[in-house]
């Protein structure tokens, strides 16, 4: 994907206002396309970040019953966090 132009708004007075759309390297908005692709791009990331986190509480799962100390129980919720982190991520909801 090629950079994504950012734009905003400026307006032009004449016998009209008009507003037309100026490029600007911290505008406030992007065409509809960029958006999607932006979108899509994210959401990519998301479900391997997601693949990632999933792998880390399983770790954590593992190192908790090997570890059979006090620890267990962090290294337990610990995990648990993260595989709900990992779900909610898959699922595209804000974190």
């Amino acid at each position: 994907m090629s950079e994504v132009k950012r734009y905003d708004m400026e307006k032009e007075y004449s016998l009209d206002i008009v507003v037309i759309p100026v490029e600007e390297s911290d505008g406030s908005f992007v065409k509809y396309e960029d958006y999607a692709a932006l979108k899509a791009q994210r959401d990519a990331l998301a479900g391997i970040t997601a693949g990632q986190l999933e792998k880390l509480a399983g770790s954590m799962l593992n190192r908790t019953l090997d570890s059979g100390s006090k620890q267990a129980v962090a290294y337990a919720e610990c995990a648990d966090m993260v595989a709900k982190f990992a779900a909610k991520l898959r699922a595209g909801e804000p974190s």
